[in-house]
């Protein structure tokens, strides 16, 4: 998936484009007649990419794609105006009259808007029309090798989140905390706190997943079994950290003390969730030792995975 950035970036140097070009034409008409176009032709605008995104999108819902089409006008009319800044900067053309004029009766100015300004603007409308992604276990896409399985669904409808939760009285609620705490970086789907059995411990999720914690923690305990059942030497590999990426999402799985803890996240979230993970592991081990280690007795041995 090409990142955010990219995106953005693409869109604005498409619209300079569009913006500049017929600035090099002007005032060269080609022989078409000037337009006489009234303002009130942007709702004719709206109904043509409303029919544009109803061909193209057969999926969407209509009032997305509703609110598209508005969102294209709007673009069209946004770069008519820069378009007719710029004639009256060049061409000494008085603002009053090089605005309207780029706007409704220069034909090339007009012509080359409508036709691409929807276009600039899909990179855009797909990264926010995104319905999902797939998760494959490849390990042509991971970061460190995982099981040839098959790919996870994550849809996007939103949900309400669990609200960060502080160290209370009792354990559940500090291990949500912590989950919690990684979910408030942007770009987190789903964290969950995992033990060495595949049971899970405490869990945060952004969105509503076809499949719940359980089915997660239990494929976050097969990929930790897969990686110690592949020993590079003598001995087992003592795993302590997966990351799984592919094109279109990541998985990072952290061991904290006997426990396991996993992230989801967007293709495109920042470096700096990782200092979140690295945080709430604190929390987490913290935790863990406070409430458990404090009391155990003496000579009684916690199990590692």
């Amino acid at each position: 998936m090409v990142s955010k950035a990219a995106v953005i970036w693409q869109a604005l140097l498409l619209s300079a484009a569009i913006s500049v070009f017929p600035l090099i034409l002007y005032p060269a008409t080609f022989g078409l007649p000037p337009l006489s176009l009234h303002p009130l032709y942007a709702f004719a605008e709206w109904g043509l990419y409303f029919l544009l995104y109803l061909a193209l999108r057969v999926t969407l819902p209509l009032h997305r794609k509703a609110l598209a089409a508005g969102v294209v006008v709007l673009f069209r009319l946004s770069i008519g105006v820069v378009l007719g800044t710029l004639v009256w900067f060049m061409q000494g053309i008085p603002l009053e009259t090089a605005i309207p004029q780029c706007l409704w009766t220069y034909p090339p100015a007009y012509v080359m808007h409508i036709i691409f300004a929807p276009f600039v603007l899909m990179p855009l409308f797909n990264r926010v029309w995104a319905r999902g992604f797939r998760f494959s276990i490849d390990s042509r896409q991971t970061r460190g090798a995982g099981p040839a399985a098959g790919g996870f669904s994550f849809p996007s409808q939103a949900a309400a989140r669990i609200p960060v939760r502080g160290a209370g009285d009792n354990d559940e609620l500090s291990f949500d905390a912590a989950c919690a705490w990684v979910g408030e970086y942007s770009g987190v789907r789903m964290s969950i706190l995992v033990d060495a059995d595949g049971l899970v411990v405490a869990k945060w999720t952004r969105q509503k997943y076809t499949r719940d914690a359980e089915y997660w923690a239990a494929v976050v305990i097969e990929m930790v079994r897969f990686h110690q059942r592949c020993p590079r030497g003598a001995d087992p590999v003592d795993v302590q950290r997966l990351e799984l990426e592919t094109v279109t999402g990541r998985l990072m799985i952290r061991r904290t003390g006997p426990l396991w803890f996993a992230v989801q996240t967007e293709a495109h979230a920042g470096e700096l969730v990782q200092v979140r993970i690295a945080q709430a592991t604190e929390m987490i081990e913290k935790h863990y030792h406070d409430r458990y280690s404090a009391n155990r007795p003496a000579g009684l041995e916690v199990s590692h995975v």
